[in-house]
């Protein structure tokens, strides 16, 4: 089973208040690491908006543990942090990634041009967003 911590990072006089990581892990009982989700650029005001983040371990992949883990972290957002609002830009390329958020109940907004430069070159991407009121009404995460 999985099971998740979350640190806590504040940012005096920065538009980021919070930097939540969550580190999904693949049993309880050896702890290891399958990947991390994260909320960045979290704006206050008039937006209660935060980018998501996330990686998997190629090793791990298939087994469900980002949909939970990114379903914990989306549960927390809306909750506990009290977003509206959780934006994803993912790569066009990155079907799986893809996959996952629309699972989720992230809808695609737009598309970046030359939005992240990665691996030496700017890389287009897939804007996704999902609101708290479609996130009550988004599939539940597989297990």
């Amino acid at each position: 089973m999985a099971h998740s911590t979350r640190k806590r990072r504040t940012t005096a006089g920065s538009s980021t208040e919070f930097v939540e990581i969550w580190r999904t892990r693949r049993f309880r009982s050896t702890g290891a690491i399958v990947g991390g989700v994260n909320i960045n650029n979290i704006v206050r005001g008039t937006l209660q908006s935060g980018t998501l983040g996330y990686t998997a371990y190629a090793s791990t992949t298939g087994h469900g543990y980002m949909a939970e883990g990114l379903g914990l972290l989306i549960q927390h957002a809306f909750g506990e942090l009290g977003l509206h609002r959780l934006e994803a830009n993912i790569q066009p390329d990155n079907t799986r990634s893809l996959a996952l958020v629309k699972r989720l109940g992230f809808e695609r907004e737009g598309y970046s041009t030359a939005f992240q430069f990665i691996n030496g070159e700017w890389r287009d991407h897939e804007r996704w967003a999902i609101t708290a009121e479609t996130a009550g009404e988004a599939a539940q995460p597989d297990g």
